[in-house]
């Protein structure tokens, strides 16, 4: 989940131009296990901007111990929201 939110967390902040917090985690799906030792690749999308808020979808991938080959392990909607250096609510300007 830290890797999922860290990954939303970066794109958020360069849709809003600085800080965000986390306020939503939405549509978690586990579609298969996580080994130790797995590698890890988060990839994220911008669903909506809001006035101060970003709507971020998050998919995790690792590489199939047998072949290499891509496998889709979760996915998660995550919403965050612009704040300012006293951690208030601002704007999003774009």
């Amino acid at each position: 989940l830290s890797q999922r939110e860290l990954a939303g967390g970066i794109t958020a902040a360069e849709v809003a131009g600085g800080k965000v917090a986390t306020v939503a985690i939405d549509g978690m799906t586990f579609l298969t296990p996580v080994h130790v030792g797995a590698v890890v690749t988060c990839y994220s999308d911008v669903l909506e901007i809001g006035r101060s808020s970003v709507r971020i979808v998050v998919e995790v991938w690792i590489n199939s111990k047998h072949d290499g080959e891509p496998i889709k392990v979760t996915e998660g909607e995550f919403v965050f929201v612009a704040i300012d250096e006293n951690g208030r609510t601002r704007t999003i300007t774009q």
